[in-house]
């Protein structure tokens, strides 16, 4: 059953949201569009963090995948991944770009 929780940063509610990705119910991470510097806020199962920003991405976060609350993948439409540890992300890597269209 879905469960109402708290809204994702204090931006307000015209802050566009990219991506978002859960490891489980309590460790989720969300990205923000580039109006907002790419930037991310983390849910620990009660409220979200601040905002912070990616290190050194450039390009809109267009996808998230978390299989566990240290392990978080962010790509972006440049071709870049940055891989986050729990605690902070890795140097942007250049895999290739990415295609909106599946």
């Amino acid at each position: 059953m879905w469960t109402p929780i708290d809204q994702v940063s204090s931006l307000g509610e015209y802050t566009q949201y990219t991506a978002l990705a859960c490891a489980n119910a309590s460790d989720c991470i969300a990205a923000t569009d580039s109006t907002h510097y790419n930037s991310f806020s983390i849910f620990n199962g009660r409220q979200w963090s601040g905002l912070s920003q990616f290190a050194s991405f450039e390009g809109e976060v267009l996808s998230l995948a978390c299989p566990a609350a240290d392990d978080c993948l962010a790509a972006n439409a440049n071709g870049t991944v940055q891989r986050f540890n729990g605690s902070s992300w890795s140097h942007a890597i250049a895999v290739g770009p990415l295609s909106a269209t599946l």
